[in-house]
């Protein structure tokens, strides 16, 4: 049993009741769990309530360390299995979402194939979600610009061009190309990433200021009121592919990439599970986002 992993789990899912049933234990064992590593602490780490469980200020600052904790077991067990030869262990990604929804789930039903006894959980954020992630020991690894995450140690896997999306009968719609300088007088759909991304930072080498009106977190949703005529937006092309929404998609002048790398804290603490999967992914994904599995 991984107690620092299960208390962040009891933290997650807000109750002993609900996380006793979710994670397989009994309520006194979840409250058994709790005490022991509150007693490990010298200090009260939840408060506890009939509408259900939080952090106490000192659970609050004291989290992250724990989930580090959690992470570094973790990785001990995972490595013992390796010293004895098994290829078993467990590998969180973090991920935005072109990456989950566009190159991961191929990689992910090659790669359980050949290990199946290695599980894979997919936390989907934006930039600064997943630096956060990986710098406190939650996701083993994540995707995302380095350039974004200087603090992480970084594998480039590839770059994917980002082209401007509109509704299918607007005026721009009719070019095979469109410029900065008339998406900027368009009223603009942002995709907040958590860090300026690569659009805004077009615009801003080229002495332009984009006309945002709305500020969204899901390039689904951003598809779907372009669709409606309530702006533009610049996506990438990973994102745009295989979708129905009634938009067109336009190369931009000058070209805009999204670089994609691999990132994680540490090199030399990645598991055997997660060396193997990045080694896995780097043979199958080309510097073009392509996946050939």
């Amino acid at each position: 049993m991984n107690k620092y992993s299960t208390f962040v789990k009891i933290v997650e899912i807000g109750s002993f009741t609900k996380a006793a049933h979710s994670l397989g234990y009994t309520q006194s064992g979840i409250s058994q769990i709790v005490k022991s590593l509150e007693h490990e602490l010298s200090t009260q780490l939840l408060f506890r309530s009939k509408s259900g469980i939080k952090l106490t200020p000192n659970g609050q600052r004291l989290l992250p360390y724990i989930e580090q904790a959690g992470k570094s077991q973790e990785n001990l067990w995972n490595f013992n299995s390796e010293l004895l030869n098994l290829s078993v262990g467990t590998i969180t990604i973090a991920a935005i979402a072109s990456v989950s929804s566009h190159i991961l789930p191929k990689i992910i039903k090659a790669f359980t194939e050949q290990y199946p006894n290695i599980g894979i959980f997919i936390l989907q954020g934006d930039y600064s979600e997943i630096k956060s992630w990986v710098m406190s020991g939650r996701a083993d690894f994540g995707f995302i610009n380095p350039i974004y995450a200087p603090e992480l140690e970084s594998e480039p896997l590839f770059s994917v061009r980002m082209r401007a999306v509109m509704p299918s009968d607007h005026p721009l719609a009719t070019q095979s190309c469109v410029t900065l300088e008339q998406l900027q007088q368009e009223p603009y759909i942002m995709l907040e990433e958590g860090a300026p991304g690569e659009p805004l930072q077009a615009f801003e080498e080229n002495n332009l200021r984009l006309n945002t009106k709305l500020r969204l977190q899901d390039d689904y949703t951003i598809m779907s009121m372009v669709e409606q005529g309530l702006g533009v937006s610049i996506l990438s092309e990973l994102i745009i592919a295989n979708t129905s929404y009634n938009i067109v998609s336009r190369a931009t002048i000058p070209a805009i990439f999204q670089t994609i790398a691999v990132v994680y804290l540490d090199a030399q603490t990645l598991s055997y599970a997660t060396r193997t999967f990045i080694s896995f992914l780097r043979e199958r994904v080309d510097t073009k986002g392509t996946c050939h599995v």
